[in-house]
């Protein structure tokens, strides 16, 4: 599954780093980032940094899974 970045930012909604995933989730930030690859985290680029909405993020933990 294609990563899922968007060159916009999400209106309204909070952007996370890399460690405010990780400290969430309960993961490493590679997982966070793998999370991020496989489409399951919405992300979004500005510059050079990649941030992950809130709202996927919430929606993930509402999930109470992963996609394997």
């Amino acid at each position: 599954m294609p990563r899922k970045i968007t060159s916009r930012p999400v209106e309204g909604d909070v952007l996370l780093d890399d460690r405010a995933v990780c400290q969430r989730l309960g993961v490493s930030i590679a997982t966070a980032r793998r999370l991020r690859y496989r489409g399951e985290l919405t992300s979004v680029r500005i510059g050079g940094a990649v941030r992950v909405t809130a709202s996927s993020l919430d929606a993930l933990i509402a999930r109470g899974t992963v996609q394997r």
